[in-house]
């Protein structure tokens, strides 16, 4: 069930938020919290119900591991925390690479041995990639003191939220665990979770979708074509858009859902296509996973203080692409990443690059992003490779059946448009974007105004939703 679907949009969103909004009114904290962990289990039955069991499993289980490293902490000696700690996060790696890898390994074992094996494939949950990190957020803040066990209610609620579940933001339990245990919902809370939700909609199915569905014209095209080098950077440009506004949008609707429940989620993106330089871009995109990365990886391999920080960062990098995916393209896409941020680390070090102009290096960073999510797209090596090759072909056949024109359509080009200056708003300083917001609150023109902007926004987000087939965001296959 997804957030673009109309079962959610008409019928679970509408009584989630009236049945919390009453637990809300009582007033009674544990109250709000089995109401919402009743509704994260509603939500998890309807999108996965063949998993539901193993989900439940795995959630009580790293409730009494958080127990037991705590007990373990505040015992006389304390050492066996560390061990029922790393003995965890162990496990959870290790089942989290079992799902990752499983069919990778038998198609390279059937490859090699020249006849079919099947290793039984690791029965999966929804969201199990962003459940794992969780999960290890929950048990290593335990140990490490930053937070204290939750209840049995507030631990699976952390893991279970159903704003989060499937493709988060991923929330660290340090952060989470002072909200689980005091929050309140004000009409303002409400008012900015609508708001964040309808224009994480309208990312996702007005532009998203719109940039997905050429792409997918372009690549069915493909199979049988004669197609001229344009199309493949056209079919790039595409994707550099889509991928953003569908992650985006995703992450909007779920920083507004949880709003309106009381949580105060951080920001999972900042105009990365506004960066100077690819470490600038991770610190804009997919934020909460960076800082996933940077508390439990690379801090703890000795981050900028010891050992090799190139290497840390390195690592962090092509770690970043194995939990992405189990295909070799993935991985070539982490250590893509990884070179290039420790590029970024050399050349902070030289003098002369920092009079280089900012636009000049926004050209390259968007420039090595773009080629990168070329890699990010293709299921297989092969793919890229290909798709390399022909861009930078520059020959056109003389038996060609398409060209790059013939995939720009009207709709797709106002959709380019719009992502184009999207992607850029954020040069309008922050100040002056709340400033802006300020004075459109307290003139009551400009509120009504705005109010009737956003009901034209949703009502065009629902149109499109009715007039096409439904699409699951991007990273729900992570």
């Amino acid at each position: 069930m997804g957030f673009s679907s109309e079962i959610f949009l008409f019928l679970f969103l509408p009584i989630s938020v009236i049945a919390y909004l009453i637990a809300d009114r009582i007033g009674n904290m544990k109250g709000k919290n089995i109401t919402l962990l009743v509704l994260s289990a509603l939500f998890y039955l309807i999108s996965g119900s063949k998993t539901f069991i193993l989900f439940a499993a795995l959630t009580v289980g790293v409730y009494m591991v958080g127990s037991l490293v705590h007990y373990a902490k505040k015992s006389e000696e304390g050492k066996n925390a560390g061990i029922w700690m790393a003995l965890s996060v162990i496990c959870l790696g290790l089942y989290l690479l079992a799902y990752k890898y499983m069919p990778f390994v038998n198609e390279k074992a059937s490859a090699l041995l020249e006849r079919e094996i099947t290793v039984a494939n690791v029965i999966v949950p929804i969201g199990v990639s962003f459940f794992i990190f969780e999960a290890i957020s929950y048990i290593v803040d335990i140990w490490r003191g930053d937070a204290e066990p939750g209840s049995f209610v507030e631990a699976a609620l952390f893991l279970s939220l159903f704003p989060k579940l499937v493709s988060g933001p991923i929330v660290l339990w340090k952060d989470f665990c002072g909200e689980v245990k005091e929050r309140s919902t004000k009409n303002a809370d409400i008012a900015e979770g609508i708001n964040r939700i309808i224009i994480g909609l309208a990312k996702k199915v007005i532009i998203a979708d719109t940039l997905g569905a050429q792409l997918s014209v372009i690549t069915g095209e493909m199979a049988g074509s004669v197609f001229d080098w344009q199309t493949i950077w056209l079919k790039g440009i595409l994707y550099f858009f889509q991928i953003y506004f569908d992650f985006s949008g995703y992450s909007d609707i779920a920083i507004g859902l949880s709003r309106i429940f009381g949580f105060r989620f951080k920001e999972n993106f900042n105009f990365p296509y506004l960066s100077t330089s690819v470490s600038d871009f991770w610190r804009r995109w997919h934020i909460s996973l960076g800082s996933w990365f940077r508390e439990y990886v690379y801090i703890p391999l000795g981050g900028n203080r010891r050992g090799n920080v190139y290497l840390n960062l390195f690592v962090v990098f092509l770690l970043t692409g194995i939990w992405h995916g189990n295909s070799l393209v993935f991985l070539v896409w982490g250590a893509y990443n990884g070179i290039f941020v420790v590029i970024d680390r050399l050349l902070g070090k030289v003098k002369a690059y920092k009079y280089v102009p900012s636009v000049i290096k926004w050209v390259f960073t968007v420039a090595i992003v773009y080629f990168g999510w070329i890699l990010f797209m293709n299921p297989n090596m092969a793919g890229a490779i290909a798709d390399f090759k022909k861009m930078f072909s520059f020959t056109i056949p003389d038996n060609i059946d398409v060209t790059w024109k013939y995939f720009m359509t009207k709709k797709s080009e106002i959709a380019l448009m719009i992502a184009s200056v999207g992607s850029l708003l954020g040069v309008i300083p922050l100040k002056a974007r709340e400033k802006i917001k300020s004075l459109c609150a307290e003139n009551a023109v400009c509120s009504i105004v705005q109010k009737a902007v956003y009901i034209v926004i949703f009502a065009a987000a629902i149109i499109f939703i009715v007039n096409s087939t439904y699409s699951p965001f991007l990273y729900f296959q992570f």
